[in-house]
């Protein structure tokens, strides 16, 4: 329900011109994720003069009676601020989920504004993330036994945190300092409404079991946040130095393949295998260190983890998409043909985004029709490593003619490779 404004001492100013500056490119456009809670109410209302903030979007999740109800008064709210206010809805074909429903949840809002953001040109996403949400997350990762990097807690500007959802987008949490009570206080000052989640109470939820146990233990929150700082000193640090290291020994194609001249440090390999395979699911440290010490081995020829497959080249490496995952093996289904309407945009295997102009289009691997091709774009696929080339996407029109392999560009259709951004992006310190 809508809580009614109340009093409270004055806040002049929510967040510091400094503060933006430091973690948003102010000079490119941004919207807002708003839910119409507390946190985000005070994070659309801070940040209402702000010229290259203009738009919000807001996630009507279907979970619960009155959804779309919150959606319009949370849409209603943005527009009376002078905002763009959109409603993105998550649609169930099957049903509302049963089980992990914060996760699938969280993936869904994400992947639905990661969508709006690419179709509008907006490269930065700001959410409400707060003190406290900071904490949670920390103690949640220590539950599950985190290492330094995740006891670094949350960045205030994150490059596509979750992928391919937010491919192309920054998330950026200006709040991340601030606590929930600054926030409510500032909503009462400017005489601002906002909604209670009711899942904010249940605690069969992980999230809403780890706030719980930080109000029973109020200087544990503190102990949480201690060491962010100079953790995240040594996370930039670290990928500085991966970062210098990637530049001397990788090479990075965007026909979808990458070559190493040695074995990366298992951090590096992570994102490595991450990029190369479209995914950003988490490796655990015991694969990763196990493939490492297969590199190095003398004999070795091949590994696949993560959808990504490892070969031996020369003195060095060869990484690819693991092309059995792509044509699909017993448990896992194959990369289907994709129907793509005129005027769209879709992230393909997470790592390649296509755009159509004023035709429809087909996507699928270029598995199947690779002795099929026109003469210059098979001069084109043999330039790339044979493993590559099955994994390329092939595009079609409506009659089945192919129009085009892997990246390229015409007057109606483009095809960037995702690779080289976003590994670049990742190494940023």
């Amino acid at each position: 329900m809508l809580k009614p404004p109340g009093q409270d001492a004055k806040i002049t100013r929510l967040i510091p011109q400094a503060t933006l500056h430091a973690c948003l490119d102010l000079t490119r456009p941004a919207a807002i994720a708003f839910s119409g809670g507390g946190d985000s109410t005070a994070l659309l209302h801070g940040l209402k003069d702000q010229p290259n903030i203009q738009t919000a979007l807001i996630v009507d999740h279907g979970l619960r009676p009155g959804s779309r109800e919150e959606a319009l008064a949370a849409q209603s709210l943005a527009q009376s601020l002078g905002y763009r206010a959109d409603i993105l809805t998550w649609r169930h074909e099957n049903g509302p989920p049963q089980t992990a429903i914060q996760e699938r949840a969280r993936q869904a809002r994400y992947d639905l504004m990661g969508a709006a953001c690419r179709a509008q040109g907006i490269t930065q996403l700001l959410t409400a993330h707060t003190e406290e949400d900071q904490a949670e997350t920390l103690w949640m990762r220590y539950g599950k036994g985190t290492d330094w990097r995740g006891a670094a807690g949350m960045s205030v500007r994150t490059y596509a945190p979750l992928w391919p959802e937010l491919a192309q987008v920054h998330l950026v949490r200006p709040l991340l300092r601030c606590n929930r009570a600054r926030l409510r206080a500032y909503n009462q000052e400017q005489g601002l409404s906002w909604i209670d989640d009711p899942a904010n109470q249940d605690q069969s939820f992980e999230r809403i079991r780890a706030r719980f146990d930080l109000a029973k233990r109020p200087a544990l929150r503190g102990q949480l946040l201690e060491p962010i700082a100079d953790l995240q000193k040594g996370r930039r640090a670290e990928r500085a130095y991966l970062r210098d290291w990637a530049v001397q020994h990788i090479r990075v194609q965007d026909m979808g393949w990458l070559e190493l001249d040695h074995c990366p440090a298992p951090e590096l390999l992570k994102w490595v295998l991450h990029v190369i395979s479209g995914t950003g699911a988490p490796i655990s440290r015991a694969k990763l260190q196990a493939l490492q010490t297969r590199m190095r081995a003398s004999g070795f020829r091949g590994a696949t983890l993560s959808g990504a497959k490892v070969e031996a080249r020369g003195a060095g490496f060869l990484i690819t998409r693991d092309p059995v995952l792509v044509k699909g093996r017993a448990n896992r289904s194959p990369l289907i043909r994709r129907t793509l309407p005129p005027h769209q945009h879709m992230i393909w295997d997470g790592r390649f985004r296509v755009e159509t102009g004023n035709q429809a289009l087909q996507i699928e691997p270029a598995q199947g029709a690779l002795s099929h091709l026109p003469a210059q774009m098979t001069a084109k696929v043999h330039a790339s490593p044979a493993s590559a080339r099955s994994t390329l996407p092939l595009l079609r029109d409506t009659k089945g003619q192919i129009v085009g392999i892997g990246p390229f560009e015409t007057d109606n259709i483009r095809v960037t490779s995702l690779i080289d951004e976003r590994f670049r992006q990742l190494l940023i310190p």
